[in-house]
């Protein structure tokens, strides 16, 4: 797998327990969850 997507995957999944699952519905659902 391409190591960006991993690494931008993880910031994501990061990204949304941080903000509580705000972040990934507010960007377009770019990640489960």
């Amino acid at each position: 797998m391409d190591m960006n997507f991993i690494l931008r995957w993880f910031l994501v999944l990061f990204l949304n327990i941080y903000s509580g699952g705000g972040y990934t519905q507010s960007n377009g659902g770019y990640a489960t969850g």
